[in-house]
């Protein structure tokens, strides 16, 4: 897990998922299959966030390179919902991984305030 800060694209993960955004080649339904067979990695809890974060921001808040179409397509409501849910699952202190990496790290409480912020 690279991670550089605490905001939800601030890490290895979200600059994945990002770039396949941007290259058309991120599977929401494979990806959701993968998270639902298991329970999320440190990697894909930060995918998950990321994901968050892009549903909830408004057009001028968008990460360089991300339309607005292509979110359109990408979030369905369900979709949107799902997130939330996975995000929520990850902001639990007893069934998250990604919680326990940031509490080891003295910043827990700097990347549960992002976090949140970042809930769709």
């Amino acid at each position: 897990m690279g991670t550089w800060d605490v905001g939800p694209y601030d890490n290895d993960g979200a600059v994945d998922l990002l770039a396949d955004i941007r290259a058309d080649r991120f599977n929401f339904e494979r990806f959701r299959f993968t998270i639902d067979e298991h329970r999320p990695d440190p990697d894909d809890s930060e995918m998950i966030i990321a994901l968050g974060a892009l549903a909830s921001s408004g057009t001028d808040e968008l990460p360089t390179g991300i339309r607005p179409e292509v979110l359109s397509r990408l979030f369905t409501p369900e979709r949107v919902r799902w997130v939330r849910r996975q995000m929520e699952r990850i902001l639990d202190p007893e069934n998250s991984e990604l919680y326990a990496v940031w509490e080891a790290t003295g910043e827990l409480d700097d990347w549960l305030a992002a976090t949140r912020a970042a809930l769709p």
